[in-house]
Formats: structure tokens, C-alpha cells, sequence
């Protein structure tokens, strides 16, 4: 059975929505707000929402805010693979969504970020396993490095991939942390901004293109303009959006990756599962929070309600 086997950090979202970003010195009354698990969660509760098995292979820490953490968790049956951390509390996010439903980030790291070599050969890696991994875990000095070479040191049993979303600061990750997660069967997952970033390519066809050399699939989201994706040595192809008025934006790359291995793990082809994640992910756009993705049958219901013949492995148990 395919499971979701998530590497990283799990914090604290803290999202506010403002008129407008303060200026410096300034304080803007925040018009509503939200203290809820954000980071990997998002991708484990939609992963849940979707039926697909997940587990957490980061760290919580001990405090208030890892409270939290440990009940949301149980709460969607998200087992988690390592001991609890004694040394700190889990670290936090501040969302500042502006009226258009665009959010701006700080985050302040906490016992998520101490993940270690030997916390992760702790970690049992299955067949059917999808090891997912962001680019803000790849990117840290110490725990970035420590990830890169537990990926370099397991050799995967057949049918396991590494599923990667490099995040906005996707040109700072090391060259050798990009070559321990491309050594092996790869999902590249990021958003149009962040695939020029990579690439220095305007065109997101090409992009993709060029992407798809490197790695075993590559699926880029282009907001409002759908989805492009491509398998290795394929041509890329566009996949189309689901118009949406945007309410708040933040996780909607999560909402996005879940549904689409949630719908991968069915078997469904690339293609038609981006399109499913696209629907999700507008879904998910229209409602105030950051892990607020549809469930398995509501998407089906929306699916539906747009007129398109469904995939038959999605409606199965």
C-alpha cells in the first residue's frame, strides 16, 4: 500500500489577515486570525482527507506549541516515526495575508529544525513509500545536510520515490543536496516562480522541459493559468485550471502535491491527476487557511459537477 512519508518540519502557522502589510514601525489591526499546524501538516492532512496513508518523519518538540502539534496530528491519524524532542518547543510561522489573498512569511524555527542523521536512519522506508521532502529542510545548513545524506546512504526498495517542493528559495540549496534527491526515482513538484529560479527560463514549456532531463517527473503550478507537467523525455503538457476567487492562498502548493500523490497512489495518469490537483488547490483557495483542502469526496463532487469523466481508480476504496 502507498504510503506518504513525510521528512521535515511540522510547525505553527500563525496567519493573520490585514488590510495591508505594515510598514516599518507600524501596526496594522489584523482583520481575522488563525493558530492552527502548519509547514509538512498541510500536506499530511490533506493526504488524509485524500485516503492516503502518511506518516511523520520530523521532530516535535515539548512546549505549548508542540502541544498543539502532537494533538492535530492524532487528530487526522498521522503516526509519527521519531521520539518526542526534549530540547525546545516547536518553532512558528507568521502569515500576513494581504486583501488579495496573498501571504507574506517570517518564520521562527524551533525543535522541527534539529531533525538529525540519527533521527532519520531511524526511519524504516517501506515499499510503495513517497519520501517527501521540502526545499526550506533542504536548504538548512545542518539539517539540510544531514537529510541530503540519509538520501544518499538508503537505497530505496523497488517502487519508492522522493517527492520534492523546493519552496522560494529554491537557488540556494546546495548542488550536492539537488543530487542526492535526483539519484533516485523523483517527483519535482514547484510553482512557476520557482521553476525560473531554476532554470533561468521564462517560458514555463521549457522550463518543464529542461526540468524533466533531471528529474523522473516534473509538475509546475502557474496559478491561475492550470498546471504544466512532464515525465522524463516527454513533452511537457499544460493542464488546465479551475477558476477560482481567491480567499487565501497559503498552502494551496500543499493542498496541490497531496491531492496529486494521493491521486498517483490510485494509479491514475499524471496528466489527469494534475488536473484533480488543480481543482483541489482552487478549492482549497476559496476558503480563509492554510490546510483547508477538499476532501476525497467533495473533490470527486466538484469533479463531477465540471462535467468531466472521472478517472475510475479515484472513486475506489
Amino acid at each position: 500500500m502507498n504510503r506518504l512519508v513525510l521528512v521535515g518540519s511540522v510547525l505553527v502557522d500563525v496567519t493573520v489577515r490585514v488590510s495591508r502589510l505594515p510598514r516599518t514601525s507600524e501596526d496594522v489591526v489584523a482583520q481575522d486570525h488563525r493558530i492552527a499546524p502548519g509547514g509538512g501538516f498541510n500536506v499530511l492532512a490533506q493526504a488524509r482527507r485524500m485516503a492516503l496513508s502518511a506518516a511523520y518523519a520530523g521532530r516535535v518538540g515539548t512546549g505549548p506549541l508542540a502541544t498543539l502539534v502532537a494533538a492535530a496530528l492524532k487528530d487526522v491519524d498521522i503516526p509519527r516515526l521519531l521520539p518526542v524532542a526534549t530540547d525546545r518547543d516547536t518553532g512558528f510561522v507568521v502569515a500576513m495575508v494581504d486583501e488579495e489573498g496573498q501571504p507574506t512569511y517570517v518564520t521562527a524555527p524551533g525543535a522541527e529544525s534539529g531533525l538529525c542523521l540519527l533521527d532519520l536512519r531511524r526511519i524504516a522506508v517501506l515499499p510503495g513509500d513517497m519520501v517527501y521532502v521540502s526545499g526550506y529542510d533542504l536548504l538548512h545548513p545542518e539539517m539540510g545536510a544531514d537529510i541530503a545524506a540519509w538520501l544518499g546512504e538508503i537505497s530505496p526498495p523497488a517502487g519508492v520515490i522522493v517527492v520534492c517542493d523546493p519552496g522560494p528559495l529554491v537557488r540556494d540549496i546546495p548542488r550536492d543536496r539537488w543530487d542526492a534527491v535526483s539519484r533516485h526515482p523523483c517527483l519535482l513538484t514547484l510553482n512557476a516562480a520557482e521553476m525560473r529560479q531554476m532554470t533561468a527560463r521564462a517560458s514555463v514549456q521549457d522550463g518543464v522541459r529542461q526540468l524533466a532531463g533531471e528529474f523522473e517527473t516534473v509538475v509546475v503550478r502557474d496559478g491561475a493559468s492550470g498546471a504544466w507537467c512532464a515525465r522524463a523525455s516527454q513533452i511537457p503538457r499544460p493542464i488546465a485550471p479551475r477558476p477560482a476567487r481567491v480567499v487565501d492562498a497559503t498552502g494551496a502548493g500543499d493542498i496541490h502535491t497531496a491531492t496529486l500523490l494521493a491521486l498517483l497512489s490510485r494509479t491514475v495518469g499524471l496528466e489527469r491527476a494534475v488536473r484533480g490537483a488543480n481543482i483541489a488547490a482552487s478549492m482549497a483557495v476559496e476558503r480563509w487557511g492554510s490546510s483547508s483542502g477538499p476532501t476525497r469526496e467533495e473533490l470527486l463532487a466538484e469533479w463531477s459537477r465540471l462535467g468531466e469523466v472521472l478517472p475510475p481508480e479515484v472513486g475506489g476504496d
